[in-house]
């Protein structure tokens, strides 16, 4: 794959609307610091439609958990969209699974609780 096609996959790739992921919050220790504003705000662009309120009840050790669990499911949810794109192309099949995927992106990036679950929508970058 050239630059190029590298870049017109993942500018697809981050097209891609949502998908559900699990993400473990460590138990908040009693001396931890609370949540800084910069994390506060670097959360909720990866995951906007989480609730701001539940998200300052994190700690500062257990927001940057979170952090890194959100940016690690982008980047592999990033690299499996690049590969069904890639395949896809190949086979001249990327209409049907622009359309397949549309239909999952109301399934998937999507939580309703946040304690078990993180609710990411945009891109996959944030």
């Amino acid at each position: 794959m050239n630059d190029d096609e590298k870049e017109e996959a993942l500018e697809w790739a981050k097209s891609q609307k949502t998908k559900r992921v699990s993400i473990d919050i460590p138990e908040r220790t009693p001396d931890e610091e609370p949540i800084t504003e910069k994390q506060i705000g670097y959360i909720m662009r990866l995951a906007p439609n989480l609730d701001e309120e539940e998200v300052k009840t994190l700690g500062k050790w257990q927001a940057s958990s979170v952090i890194d669990q959100i940016k690690s499911q982008q980047d592999i949810f990033t690299d499996e969209m690049i590969d069904k794109y890639q395949k896809e192309k190949s086979r001249g099949c990327l209409g049907a699974l622009i359309i397949f995927m549309g239909f999952l992106s109301g399934l998937l990036y999507c939580g309703s609780q946040f304690r078990g679950e993180i609710i990411t929508q945009g891109s996959c970058y944030g």
